[in-house]
C-alpha cells in the first residue's frame, strides 16, 4: 500500500509540473500576442498622426492658390519623389498625397515617408498618367480599423452620406484641381470590370459609367452621361480576399 501511495503521488506531481507548464506556456503565447498586438495599433497610431501632420502643415494653408500648391508640392516631392497629387473628401478624414511607384505593391505596406507600415499610402495605378488624364484612373488605400486612409469610402453605402459628400477633388502639382462628383459605391472582384482603364469610343465610355451606376449600393442623382472621365477609388473588403470595395466619380469639365 505504501508504495502504490508513493506511485499516485508521484504521478500527481508530474501532472501538476506539466499544468503549470502549459499554463505558463499560455501566458507567455497570451503575453506576447497582447504585446504585438500592441506595437500593430501603436504602429496604426503614428502613422495616423503623421498624415494628419503632413495635411495641417501643407495641404490646409495651400489649397485656395495655385502658387501655393505648386510650392506644396515643391515640398512634398523633398521628402517623396514618387509625389504627384493630393485627394481631398471634404467632410471626411480623406486628404493625403497621393504617390505612384513602379508597380501596386510597395505602397501597400510603406507610408508616404517609405516607412513600413501597414496602413500603406493612397497610390496611383503604376500604369495610369500623374496628370489624371485617362479614361478611369485608380487610385487604391488601406482600409485601416482605425478609420484612416481608405475606411471612410464604406460610409458611401448609406445615401445620405453620398449625397452629403459628393465631390472629391484632386490636386495636382501644376497647381490646378480636378472635382469629381460620386456617383456609384459598390463591392466588386479585384479583376472586375471596375477597373478596365480604356475605351472604344466615347459611347462605350458612356455605357461602362451606366453600368457601373446600376452596381451601386447608394443611389446618385449624379449624370453620368457626357461626363470626360472618371476617378475610381479602391480599397480591400474586410473578411474578403479578391473583393474591393469601390467608390467611382465623374469628371464633367
Amino acid at each position: 500500500m505504501p508504495e502504490k501511495d508513493a506511485t499516485n503521488a508521484g504521478k500527481k506531481r508530474r501532472g501538476t509540473v506539466v499544468t503549470v507548464v502549459v499554463i505558463t506556456i499560455a501566458l507567455v503565447c497570451f503575453v506576447f500576442a497582447m504585446m504585438n498586438m500592441f506595437d500593430v495599433r501603436i504602429g496604426d497610431l503614428q502613422n495616423s498622426s503623421s498624415y494628419r501632420e503632413l495635411a495641417a502643415k501643407n495641404f490646409a494653408g495651400a489649397k485656395d492658390s495655385p502658387e501655393k500648391l505648386s510650392s506644396m508640392f515643391e515640398k512634398l516631392r523633398e521628402t517623396n519623389p514618387d509625389t504627384v497629387g493630393w485627394i481631398d473628401i471634404p467632410g471626411t478624414d480623406i486628404s493625403y498625397p497621393v504617390v505612384q511607384a513602379e508597380d501596386n505593391d510597395f505602397y501597400r505596406t510603406h507610408n508616404f515617408f517609405k516607412e513600413e507600415n501597414r496602413g500603406g499610402a493612397v497610390f496611383l495605378d503604376a500604369q495610369d498618367h500623374i496628370g489624371f488624364t485617362d479614361e478611369n484612373t485608380v487610385l487604391y488605400g488601406q482600409n485601416m480599423t482605425d478609420g484612416s486612409m481608405f475606411a471612410a469610402l464604406k460610409n458611401y453605402q448609406d445615401k445620405s452620406f453620398l449625397s452629403a459628400h459628393s465631390t472629391i477633388s484632386i490636386y495636382l502639382a501644376d497647381g490646378t484641381a480636378k472635382d469629381y462628383r460620386v456617383f456609384a459605391a459598390y463591392i466588386a472582384s479585384d479583376e472586375g470590370e471596375s477597373f478596365t482603364d480604356t475605351f472604344s469610343s466615347h459611347g462605350e465610355f458612356e455605357k461602362y459609367v451606366t453600368a457601373m451606376k446600376a452596381l451601386s449600393e447608394s443611389e446618385s442623382d449624379v449624370d453620368v452621361l457626357g461626363g470626360k472621365s472618371i476617378l475610381t477609388l479602391s480599397t480591400c473588403e474586410k473578411g474578403e480576399d479578391t473583393a474591393k470595395y469601390i467608390v467611382q466619380a465623374v469628371l464633367h469639365a
